[in-house]
């Protein structure tokens, strides 16, 4: 018995021995120690919580380390897309401007490469001023509240001041620096205007407009819909530029107490007044101290001067002129520096570099462009517009009245969709004839031009228009002179003998300024001489001067 209870103690711690030795053994060939025995075999509660509570930091630090890391790579890829989105914004606006402007490309810098480098932070490229605002973007989450507020400051600064010198172009004294005596009278002058601001149409372009050759070009500081190049606005007449302005969301100038070239009494009405025709002029407002319809027409401009004191009304200011001379290689105040470099006043905030190569930009169209690009003009003179048109009278100059009412215009006119070979002006006003004239090249005469110093350079007398006749000129179709005949030669004619016929021919010749619109037909010839409607004659009596058949 004893003997068997031995044994087979003897064959467990055997196998016990053996298992253990097998298991050290294969732990060993596999090299992993999953368990490390600790000698206490009760592995005590308190010992467990505090291994859970170290794992727990532990998986806390790593998530908050690959939190860390995601912020980073999010940010490094932000700064590249935003780096990217910039350089497509850049290539995009330049692919625009290029497209609409039909150039190549926008000018060129003047200068070599170590030059470039040199003066590179003056050049002022849209596309390094781009880059630098969406670095200032992408980085500013890295920067305290009060730095970004401070950096906002600056350039709201930094923009109203570029704002203030690009707005200063639409003037004529563009580029002009006051000194604090011109500083203060500006003040003066604007602390003593009017509490109502009357918008000044006589100005060419609005408010966040630059005003160029062909057009006014909304700036940046314009947030308004309508921001394409605006070349239609000197069409507009004052009510049509009131609708315009509040479709666009924009405003013009307010008139100032002192027009600078002087008010235009010959307007037939004054301001927020209309023109109801046969000279009377009617209030939109009511008016208790001028009650009614009341007649302008008639008065002198110190009566009109009298009418504004007593009823409270202002006469808009004079509208001018604005003629460009394409000559120069070089914008306004840009200096020519030679081989078609010219060089940006210090002032100069536009898009373009400061040294720019116009070399290629030879023509006035491409030198438009340029203007519209870089935001600059080409020497320019002004005309203040002194005469007041006679729209009044029943056709344009040139123009002859038919037996319908109609007017029809003359034998070389080119007409188009909008601008017709008949046109019916009565129920036209002022205005409105005075738009029409713009966009259909069509001048109405001067009213009250006994005075007036004519202009005998002219080959035709007014509303006269040339024939293929050389040195000859044809009547308007309704003229009608029992001395002069409809088809005469004015070529070597001294100005005393022009001033016979003003007399006793019933023909004159046009003011200094009278012709504008319409001067393409004074140089356009026509090659017959019947009127229209009239059948061509190829026999007949011969004239004798002109040799043509009557």
């Amino acid at each position: 018995m004893n003997y068997r209870f031995v044994f087979l103690l003897s064959v467990i711690i055997l196998n016990v021995i053996q298992k253990g030795c097998c298991s050290s053994w294969l732990n060993q060939e596999d090299k992993k120690a999953t368990f490390s025995f600790s000698g206490n075999l009760k592995l005590d509660i308190k010992n467990d919580k505090e291994n859970k509570l170290n794992d727990f930091e532990n998986n806390k630090n790593v998530e908050r380390l690959n939190e860390g890391v995601t912020k980073i790579m999010q940010k490094e890829k932000e700064l590249i897309e935003s780096n990217k989105h910039v350089k497509d914004v850049v290539d995009e606006v330049g692919i625009v401007i290029k497209k609409k402007y039909n150039i190549n490309e926008l000018p060129p810098s003047g200068l070599t490469k170590d030059e470039e480098e040199d003066v590179k932070e003056d050049s002022a490229f849209l596309s390094d001023d781009l880059e630098e605002a969406a670095e200032n973007f992408s980085l500013s989450g890295e920067k305290s509240d009060k730095e970004n507020e401070q950096h906002e400051n600056e350039i709201k600064d930094i923009r109203k001041y570029q704002a203030e010198i690009i707005n200063s172009m639409n003037e004529n004294t563009i580029y002009k620096k006051f000194d604090t005596n011109e500083f203060e009278k500006m003040k003066q002058k604007m602390e003593d205007h009017s509490e109502i601001c009357y918008p000044d149409y006589s100005m060419p372009c609005p408010l966040h407009f630059f005003r160029t050759s062909t057009g006014c070009v909304p700036l940046r500081t314009y947030e308004g819909p309508c921001n394409k190049i605006q070349n239609k606005l000197i069409y507009l007449y004052d009510e049509q530029k009131a609708s315009w302005a509040e479709i666009c969301e924009v405003n013009w100038p307010c008139m100032p107490l002192e027009c600078s070239y002087g008010r235009d009494y010959n307007s037939v009405c004054p301001i927020n007044w209309i023109d109801i025709g046969k000279g009377l002029c009617r209030n939109i407002y009511k008016n208790e101290k001028c009650a009614g319809d009341i007649n302008f027409s008639n008065m002198s401009f110190e009566e009109k001067k009298s009418m504004e004191k007593k009823c409270g009304i202002i006469w808009k200011c004079k509208s001018i002129t604005y003629t460009t001379n394409f000559d120069d290689i070089c914008p306004l105040h840009w200096e020519n520096i030679g081989n078609y470099k010219c060089k940006a006043p210090q002032d100069y905030k536009g898009p373009c570099p400061n040294i720019s190569n116009l070399k290629k930009y030879n023509t006035q169209e491409k030198k438009e462009n340029i203007e519209n690009v870089c935001l600059v003009n080409w020497p320019y003179s002004i005309k203040v517009n002194e005469y007041q048109r006679d729209y009044n009278v029943d056709c344009p100059i040139g123009w002859s009245m038919m037996e319908n009412g109609f007017c029809r215009a003359p034998e070389n006119y080119k007409k188009s969709l909008k601008c017709k070979e008949e046109v019916s002006f009565d129920d036209m006003n002022a205005d409105q004839k005075h738009s029409y004239s713009l966009a259909c090249n069509v001048d109405f005469p001067f009213k009250d031009k006994q005075d007036c110093k004519r202009n005998y350079s002219f080959a035709c007398p007014l509303g006269w228009i040339p024939s293929k006749k050389i040195n000859y000129c044809k009547a308007p179709l309704n003229y009608k002179s029992s001395i002069c005949k409809n088809v005469s030669k004015f070529k070597n004619i001294l100005d005393n003998q022009k001033k016979y016929y003003l007399k006793f021919c019933d023909i004159d010749w046009p003011c200094e300024g009278e012709i504008q619109n319409s001067m393409i037909y004074t140089q356009i010839s026509v090659d017959h001489l019947e009127e229209h409607g009239k059948k061509k004659y190829t026999r007949g009596p011969v004239d004798s001067e002109t040799g043509l058949i009557i």
